[in-house]
C-alpha cells in the first residue's frame, strides 16, 4: 500500500525591507513597514509545492506566533497549500483550520 506524502514547511512573517530602527529603543518599529512571508520561508514553500505535483501527497505549511503572524498562511493557501497550521489558532483558508496547539490537523474527508 502506498500512502501519500505530507510535506510540511515552516513559515514565517517577516517586516518588510523598508523597516526603520527606532533611534530611542534601537529596535524594529514593525508598524513602518508592512509584515510579509520570509523570502526564503516563501522558496521553501514553492518547492514543496512543486515537489507535491511531482509525487502527490499534500502541502502543510505551519506558523507561529501572535494572532497576525497567520497571515502568511492565507498566502501559502494562495500559492497553493493543501492545509494550514498555527499554534496561534487565527487560521484562515479554505484548505484546512489548524489547531490552536500546533498539532496537524487529519484531512477532511472528500
Amino acid at each position: 500500500m502506498t500512502t501519500d506524502p505530507t510535506i510540511v514547511v515552516g513559515i514565517k512573517q517577516v517586516p518588510d525591507d523598508e523597516v526603520r530602527i527606532d533611534p530611542d529603543t534601537g529596535r524594529l518599529d514593525r508598524s513602518s513597514a508592512p509584515a510579509v512571508l520570509n523570502g526564503p520561508d516563501r522558496n521553501a514553500l514553492e518547492a514543496a509545492l512543486q515537489l507535491r505535483d511531482e509525487v502527490g501527497g499534500c502541502v502543510v505549511a505551519m506558523t507561529m506566533g501572535p494572532p497576525p503572524a497567520a497571515e502568511v498562511l492565507e498566502v501559502a493557501v494562495v500559492m497553493g497549500s493543501t492545509r494550514t497550521a498555527s499554534n496561534a489558532g487565527a487560521v484562515g483558508g479554505p484548505a484546512r483550520t489548524g489547531t490552536s496547539n500546533g498539532a496537524i490537523p487529519e484531512p477532511e474527508a472528500a
